[in-house]
């Protein structure tokens, strides 16, 4: 998604509405302190 993150969705739930989801975030370290990064999830970084 366009806000560095990925989520995966419980759809095991028993019909339940509100379905449980785990939000994956995508954080760089700067300054040793973790902070979002503005890449899509699916971006590679090159060294």
């Amino acid at each position: 998604s366009g806000d560095s993150t990925a989520r995966i969705w419980n759809l095991n739930e028993n019909g339940s509405r509100a379905s449980t989801q785990l939000v994956l975030r995508h954080c760089i370290r700067e300054g040793g302190h973790d902070v979002p990064s503005n890449k899509d999830v699916t971006s590679l970084d090159w060294n």
